[in-house]
């Protein structure tokens, strides 16, 4: 082989190669682009692990990050984190260490707690709104403990105007000191047409004590329907899945 086609040979080979190693350059680019990007290829993003433990708060020596849930990414700053592959509802929490740097994702896994059984039962005190006298009587008959959060598998029936109703469904309460939402109640009432909505939000008041607030709202006839209602409940076995845990603020 001459010195020209050798030259040729090898300039062809370094071709192939950069052309194999720009297909996995762009292969890598996620999408979609974060906020204000406009050009996909210009997306750099910082490291990012995925915990599913449920954390709605960032570990001491972690920075807060915000979810920018319309570009499935977490923000801090200038700094964006890889697209995040979990749907919206799930996230809890997204942190950042400046000195890495690297983004921490934490999102609610159901899967990771631990089911055990459990009985607590008890009311609301009566309450009266523009519509009706209000009493929520529930019941809790089963749980699933993780390190950050418990589901509780909830009975939950309602009294207005002498007219009874009651749902079964799972809420998820967080290891938090703040309200946050833990689920939703429905109730079809088919011979007036009409549907109720009970949203329920959960906090830890103490390490025995969970605070549960019910919004209740109506449609068709009884959109009238707009009443809150706050409990405390105090038990043991609340008392034994808080033991030990971090709440965050």
């Amino acid at each position: 082989m001459g010195l020209v086609s050798a030259l040729m040979l090898a300039a062809s080979l370094v071709f192939q190669i950069a052309a194999v190693e720009g297909s996995s350059i762009a292969r890598s680019v996620d999408v979609p682009a974060a906020a204000g990007e406009t050009d996909l290829a210009a997306i750099v993003s910082d490291p990012t692990d995925l915990l599913p433990d449920g954390k709605t708060c960032c570990p001491s020596g972690l920075e807060p990050a915000v979810y920018a849930a319309k570009n499935h990414r977490c923000e801090y700053g200038s700094r964006v984190s890889a697209y995040v592959a979990v749907s919206d509802d799930k996230v809890q929490a997204c942190c950042f260490d400046v000195k890495a740097p690297k983004f921490y994702v934490h999102y609610l896994d159901l899967e990771k707690g631990l089911r055990v059984p459990v009985e607590i039962r008890g009311s609301s005190p009566l309450t009266k709104g523009d519509f009706c006298s209000l009493q929520l009587y529930y019941g809790i008959e089963q749980a699933n403990v993780a390190n950050n959060w418990f589901s509780v598998r909830m009975s939950l029936g309602f009294d207005c105007a002498n007219y009874y109703k009651s749902s079964k469904e799972w809420i998820t309460i967080f290891f938090n000191r703040n309200y946050l939402h833990a689920g939703r109640f429905t109730y079809d009432i088919p011979p007036f047409g009409t549907i109720i909505y009970a949203d329920v939000a959960a906090k830890i008041i103490s390490a025995g004590t969970v605070g549960l607030k019910f919004h209740l709202q109506g449609s068709g006839i009884v959109s009238g329907l707009n009443q809150t209602v706050e409990v405390q409940i105090e038990n043991d076995t609340l008392k034994g899945f808080l033991k030990d845990k971090e709440i965050c603020a």
